[in-house]
């Protein structure tokens, strides 16, 4: 029974990890997702237009029926949020990716109506064509699409039996039934093909961005997170940097070797994430120093707890190693009702500060606002 327990743990842990990984994997493609939005309703357009134009040149007899023109507002739709959403860059991925399924459910049930009531004697022609390309243009959820997949096609075969003659709805149910099946194939093919190149990814871009070390960022990623958040944020967006340096780090290294420096480094930068926010900017700058942006924080008493979290680290370094380290810290508040600073004057200004707190008796820190810092 506990094996049991066990095994249906591992599985819920499982499904979990894959459903977080495919919710980042899906964020990172919203973008994606608008853009195959939008060139698939203009390819629908242009294609339905030239199949109308030419349909009467190539079957004799053949003539549109209003029917015919029930794409039309469908992909207009589709093609002014697409790109409303691409212009305001704002919507989520979850929304993006409903409008994809709904974009889905209306051009299958479009496709089903043109392929049963105008000419009912004639087999079907696109639908089973449809369902095999619109679950891999997407990035939705691959068990999404599988049990849209099915409806729309129960929906089909019953109403292929309810209003065709026999011979017409039993191609049509023989089509659709291989159409579904090699749907879910190509589903689940293209699903792990992109969660693998994801994957190949994001550990690319973790190798790339990341301190081996400390697993902090790394100077030129940290640079640049902190770039993009200092240019998105608000005018009166409070935010706070911090630069640390460990005290007579050195000695460390002379005494007890580099390998066992190394270890104290690595401790310090895990102690040192865990003591911010997950969306705070936590980066090694090299050596022993080391650059936060708090995002959104301008209180002073939030700050200065912030810091005497970081000193009480190095106290549970000096436990566990035997050492003995302190750490300086230069802190400035760029409040609300402060001028928005460059990156450079910003690292500049908390550099000077910790200057300060290192001439000041070291393992201290040193805040200010930063308009009332001279740099």
């Amino acid at each position: 029974m506990q094996k049991l327990n066990y095994f249906i743990k591992d599985l819920k842990e499982g499904f979990k990890m894959r459903s977080e990984h495919f919710r980042a994997y899906a964020e990172s493609k919203t973008r994606t997702n608008l853009i195959y939005m939008l060139f698939s309703a203009i390819a629908g357009t242009v294609l339905t237009t030239v199949l109308i134009m030419l349909s009467p040149v190539i079957i004799n007899g053949w003539r549109p029926q209003p029917v015919y023109f029930v794409f039309y507002p469908i992909f207009a739709v589709f093609i002014l949020f697409a790109a409303f959403a691409l212009r305001l860059k704002k919507i989520g991925s979850a929304v993006v990716r409903s409008m994809c399924t709904l974009m889905c459910v209306l051009v299958l049930g479009g496709t089903i109506i043109i392929s049963v009531f105008p000419q009912p004697d004639n087999p079907e022609i696109f639908f089973s064509m449809l369902i095999i390309i619109l679950p891999v243009v997407f990035v939705v959820r691959p068990v999404v699409m599988d049990m849209l997949t099915a409806v729309m096609s129960l929906l089909f075969v019953f109403l292929s039996y309810r209003f065709k003659p026999p011979l017409p709805a039993s191609l049509d149910a023989v089509t659709t039934i291989a159409s579904v099946l090699l749907s879910w194939l190509t589903s689940y093919f293209v699903y792990h093909m992109r969660m693998r190149d994801f994957a190949a990814q994001k550990e690319l871009y973790e190798l790339s961005s990341t301190d081996t070390l400390t697993s902090l960022l790394n100077k030129r990623s940290g640079e640049y997170n902190c770039l993009s958040y200092m240019r998105s944020a608000g005018a009166e967006e409070a935010y706070t940097a911090m630069m640390l340096d460990l005290d007579d780090f050195k000695a460390v290294n002379d005494v007890y070797g580099h390998i066992q420096g190394d270890k104290v480094l690595a401790a310090f930068g895990r102690e040192l994430k865990r003591a911010f926010r997950s969306d705070d900017i936590v980066s090694r700058i090299g050596g022993d120093e080391f650059f936060v942006l708090l995002r959104n924080i301008g209180e002073k008493s939030v700050i200065e707890q912030k810091a005497e979290n970081v000193l009480k680290i190095c106290d549970i370094l000096n436990e566990s190693f035997g050492v003995r380290l302190g750490v300086s810290m230069g802190i400035v508040i760029v409040g609300s009702d402060s001028v928005r600073p460059l990156y450079e004057q910003l690292y500049k200004a908390a550099d000077t500060l910790l200057y300060k707190s290192k001439h000041g008796g070291k393992n201290i820190y040193t805040i200010n606002e930063f308009k009332n810092i001279e740099i």
